[in-house]
């Protein structure tokens, strides 16, 4: 797999393009283009309230989690790393956080105009219960993976 770092899609489908076209002046198969994908949070809830909620509440600590060692060593953090406000990663589509329809639109959208053919999302993360995360991956795999 070709890791592409995401930043969201405003923007971004420079990236996949670009390396589309080197792929093609190499003059290697179409076919056998190696995976151009992303990682993000997802979390699918029965409304956008519940499943943003979770992810609000389980964001807040996986964030703390993350960036504590480059906090206790005084080190600043990386350009690039994902904002620290819940709103702004749930708007930048660092998060995907909603109903079935929410997500299922949000992913179809932002993969899409980014130009993968390759997503990683992490189902559980922070404090979110076994419970929500079943939940979540039930209803992700039965109302969203099949439109994707």
């Amino acid at each position: 797999m070709a890791p592409i770092r995401w930043r969201a899609p405003t923007g971004w489908p420079s990236r996949p393009e670009r390396y589309r076209a080197a792929w093609k002046a190499l003059g290697r198969d179409e076919a056998r283009l190696p995976l151009i994908g992303l990682s993000r949070h997802v979390v699918v809830g029965e409304t956008d309230r519940e499943a943003q909620g979770a992810a609000k509440r389980a964001f807040a600590l996986w964030y703390d989690a993350l960036i504590h060692l480059w906090r206790a060593h005084g080190v600043g953090l990386p350009r690039q790393l994902i904002p620290a406000e819940f709103d702004d990663a749930l708007e930048q589509g660092y998060i995907i956080a909603g109903s079935p329809s929410t997500v299922r639109e949000r992913m179809k959208r932002d993969n899409e105009v980014a130009g993968i053919n390759y997503c990683i999302c992490r189902l559980a993360f922070g404090d979110l219960s076994f419970e929500e995360s079943k939940h979540s991956i039930e209803l992700f795999a039965k109302e969203v993976m099949p439109a994707l």
